[in-house]
């Protein structure tokens, strides 16, 4: 039987299929990239404990 594209119902399924994988990959590969990336707490954290640091050593230097 087939659609009017030119395809059959075998045919469309295994392109779903393909595509299905692709679109899995490339969000897997995103996902990656975003946990690689450290997130505004912990920037907001290191800013802390540099800034805390310093005010230390400027304390003791004094």
């Amino acid at each position: 039987m087939n659609n009017p594209n030119g395809f059959t119902q075998k045919e469309l399924l295994l392109e779903v299929i393909s595509n299905q994988k692709k679109f899995d990959d490339k969000l897997s590969e995103i996902h990656q990239r975003i946990n690689q990336r450290p997130t505004r707490s912990e920037i907001t954290g290191w800013l802390i404990a540099v800034a805390s640091l310093g005010a230390i050593i400027n304390s003791i230097m004094s």
